[in-house]
């Protein structure tokens, strides 16, 4: 007869081999992804045992991208942390569970990237890590703009006679990194600055420089308008104020952006002289010299050149000015 199972209850036995498979997944996040220069962003960092294993001596390195070796050297993030969320108490990362730390990054001058790198250890005492588990690394890209605008006015002519028109040339250039929506220019008089438009508001489209045609000042462009003022009687300052939206919704204007701010003047000039003469005597002998005082008078606002009065004998009623007696100078 054949001894075997189950006549012989010996004849069977049975080993076991546990087959486990660690795995974790990394992330990261950002509260947003674009600041300005030497800007700050909050930081959240997540490290989930999606495995069927605990896992024990959890940590994330957090890395630049410019020195993308996995050492921290942007900050380390263990049980240790003081920000660590979600871990039940005893920690060790267990099978479903999500460990969450948080912190905050300053000083970014340029584009910039953070890189998660998540570590845990399996039963087996294998460090469960990126390029073995895919999963195990996340990375954050972080923009760094540096919205800017020049503004420019200038007045044509820049000196006239009362009632004088003058046509304001009006530019608007994008000299930063990233596109500006709601573009528009208030001119303002001196004597109103109160950055409303009173003169009036120059908006898109652009008299030229809106190379796409797309209502956006896009870097590089600039937009020209002209603006024409009638009958100027008096000196006048336009005050020109350049608004723009960036990416990240504010409105690149004076004072934040100083060159978003010009001025430009006209001269309104009053000439005027008065002149007179008088003799020493009234009545006199034929042949008896006469003394005559003449003078000359600026009562306007302007200084005066190449000044002269002309001496004439002719009857003022016809008109002359030649200097035929004298041309004083």
């Amino acid at each position: 007869e054949t001894v075997t199972f189950p006549l012989d209850q010996d004849e069977r036995d049975s080993a076991s081999v546990d087959v486990i498979f660690p795995s974790t997944d990394a992330g990261i996040s950002l509260n947003v992804d674009t600041i300005y220069e030497g800007g700050s962003v909050d930081v959240t960092i997540t490290e989930t045992n999606d495995g069927d294993v605990d896992l024990t001596d959890v940590y994330v390195h957090l890395d630049g991208s410019s020195d993308d070796d996995d050492d921290g050297d942007e900050g380390i993030f263990d049980k240790n942390n003081a920000s660590l969320s979600g871990d039940d108490g005893d920690g060790i990362l267990n099978p479903g569970e999500t460990w969450t730390w948080t912190a905050t990054l300053a000083g970014f001058d340029d584009d910039y990237t953070l890189i998660a790198t998540g570590h845990g250890t399996d039963p087996l005492g294998n460090d469960i890590t990126y390029p073995g588990d895919p999963d195990e690394r996340d990375e954050a890209p972080i923009d760094v703009i540096r919205p800017s605008t020049d503004v420019s006015i200038t007045a044509l002519p820049l000196q006239g006679l009362a009632g004088v028109d003058v046509m304001w040339g009006i530019t608007e250039t994008n000299d930063g990194d990233v596109p500006l929506t709601n573009v528009f220019v208030n001119l303002d008089l001196s004597s109103d600055d109160d950055d409303d438009g009173d003169v009036t508001t120059l908006t898109a489209p652009p008299l030229s420089g809106d190379t796409n045609n797309n209502d956006v000042l896009d870097p590089g462009e600039t937009w020209t308008w002209m603006y024409n003022s009638f009958g100027l009687t008096a000196d006048t300052t336009v005050i020109a104020t350049g608004h723009g939206t960036d990416p990240i919704g504010t409105d690149i204007t004076y004072p934040r952006d100083p060159d978003e701010r010009d001025s430009a003047s006209v001269d309104v000039i009053a000439p005027s002289t008065v002149a007179s003469i008088t003799a020493d005597v009234d009545t006199i002998l034929s042949g008896d010299p006469v003394t005559w005082t003449v003078t000359e008078e600026n009562d306007g606002d302007v200084d005066l050149t190449d000044v002269y009065v002309n001496l004439d004998a002719d009857d003022p009623a016809a008109g002359a000015d030649d200097g035929d007696v004298a041309v004083l100078d």
